[in-house]
């Protein structure tokens, strides 16, 4: 059964979270997954964050905490990130996120995927669940849809350079069904295929991991959220 998850809507990811809790009576594997890349000029949610952020972090986030009840100690979570978490700077107040004068679309949404990895590091150590960070690669699909380049060439550069999807869902699969990732001690990062790798030094900065989640409780709360 498919549920309606709007990420760029804090009210409509609340609806869809709490319709799943309704259905299942337990969640054994969460693959956080749904992203936007790039759009060339500031976007604004409706709850008037800035679109990727919102889309790539706090829908994520939100979703999580409203589906704790149904998650346990041998639920496994993959969140979908990229080596574009390598190329950022951190931005923790919504003031320098939706601040339209100096944005660059890429340094946004590499923040967005930072916060991916910095998630998975502080919800495994807030609830002692196994989390996992991967980077799949490009993938063929809608992830290029606000390049400035007609269709035709979008695809067959995706063809040319870009993962198939059953190719690059490897990445994120082998986390959730190897035994040999439920006993990891901590967070783990993969690249294609299946690969793990040794994240950016920001992505383990355990300090910054913790500043973001408070950060992201406070724009859910600042919505009555």
């Amino acid at each position: 059964r498919c549920i309606v998850l709007e990420l760029m809507s804090l009210r409509k990811t609340l609806s869809g979270a709490h319709e799943i809790l309704t259905l299942v009576p337990r969640i054994d594997y969460l693959i956080l997954n749904a992203g936007i890349m790039a759009p060339p000029e500031l976007l604004l949610s409706e709850d008037s964050i800035e679109a990727q952020f919102a889309t790539n972090h706090l829908g994520h986030f939100l979703l999580t905490r409203e589906l704790l009840p149904l998650l346990n100690k041998d639920s496994r979570i993959v969140a979908v990130s990229s080596v574009a978490h390598w190329f950022t700077k951190p931005m923790l107040d919504l003031q320098s996120l939706n601040d339209a004068s100096n944005y660059k679309p890429f340094i946004w949404y590499g923040w967005t995927k930072l916060c991916n990895l910095l998630f998975v590091n502080e919800f495994a150590r807030k609830y002692g669940i196994i989390a996992h960070a991967v980077h799949p690669g490009g993938v063929q699909g809608k992830l290029l849809r606000f390049a400035a380049l007609p269709t035709p060439l979008v695809q067959i550069w995706e063809s040319l350079f870009y993962w198939k999807a059953d190719t690059a869902a490897l990445t994120v699969i082998r986390p959730l069904v190897d035994d040999a990732f439920s006993n990891a001690k901590s967070p783990l990062y993969l690249v294609p295929i299946a690969r793990v790798r040794r994240p950016s030094i920001d992505a383990m900065n355990s300090t910054l991991a913790a500043e973001l989640w408070t950060f992201s409780d406070a724009l859910l709360a600042e919505h009555n959220i």
